[in-house]
């Protein structure tokens, strides 16, 4: 039985993962800001934690003991022209996608190393490898998890330790109705068009997060795994094919991409 830790459990696809993964009989750990939130989950153990405060992260990894597969999965989003995003926020974009699992990883990476074995999942996108209009700040939180966890896999692989990043691409949450949106009148047909599209995709084709969920449980039972696995059809899609040229097709005039 694997003793497995999720971040980001009190809503979307956090949950949905660590129902799943209870279901296949992990022991698994929930992690998030507020208990109250988890309260429901069939989880072995809840506790808090807020990734951006580097002492809730340090009492919290240290409640959960040994672990075998860590799941970092909280994130936060903002959208709009990365011209309009306050530089404020975008700090705490980092600090949640970027610092927080980091200090996660740089927790539990020594009881990994001393037995030899262990597996980190970071949940990213697609938008960490391409950046869509609108999502900079959120795509370059992710492009930074991914060079931190590709650089870490190959240092903590020699002693056991596997580093994966699984790369969703957009599930049915809420969590899109919920990320702050910020607009100058300059840009103001840009967010429309992708607006509208976007709603369109996530109503008839996104996955639910519970099916994305079963997905990455389904990982956890392979052997091995690359170092980046892409998950639902339409994020492979996407890592197979987007290049700035297809995004560019995202939005028409008067924008030439």
């Amino acid at each position: 039985m694997s003793r497995t830790l999720v971040t980001g459990a009190t809503r979307g696809l956090g949950r949905a993962l660590v129902k799943e993964l209870s279901r296949r009989d992990h022991q698994v750990v929930a992690t998030g800001r507020r208990l109250a939130d988890m309260a429901d989950l069939p989880a072995a153990e809840t506790l808090v934690l807020d990734l951006t405060n580097p002492a809730s992260i340090e009492a919290a990894m240290a409640a959960a003991g040994k672990l075998d597969v860590v799941i970092n999965n909280a994130a936060m989003t903002v959208s709009g022209p990365v011209e309009a995003v306050p530089a404020n926020l975008v700090e705490q974009v980092l600090a949640t996608n970027v610092l927080g699992p980091l200090r996660v990883m740089q927790a539990v990476l020594p009881t990994m190393r001393e037995q030899g074995a262990g597996r980190i999942l970071n949940i990213s996108s697609p938008a960490g490898r391409f950046a869509p209009p609108l999502e900079g700040v959120y795509s370059a939180s992710k492009a930074a998890l991914e060079m931190l966890s590709e650089a870490i896999r190959f240092e903590a692989g020699h002693f056991g330790v596997e580093v994966t990043i699984v790369q969703p691409g957009t599930i049915r949450t809420d969590m899109a109705d919920r990320e702050q949106k910020f607009q100058l009148p300059a840009y103001a047909p840009l967010v429309t068009q992708y607006a509208e599209r976007f709603a369109r995709y996530r109503q008839r084709r996104a996955p639910s997060a519970e099916q994305i969920a079963s997905e990455i449980a389904d990982l956890l039972d392979r052997r091995r795994l690359p170092l980046r696995v892409p998950v639902g059809l339409r994020s492979e899609r996407l890592v197979a094919r987007l290049t700035p040229t297809l995004l560019g097709r995202l939005v028409r005039s008067p924008y030439k991409w």
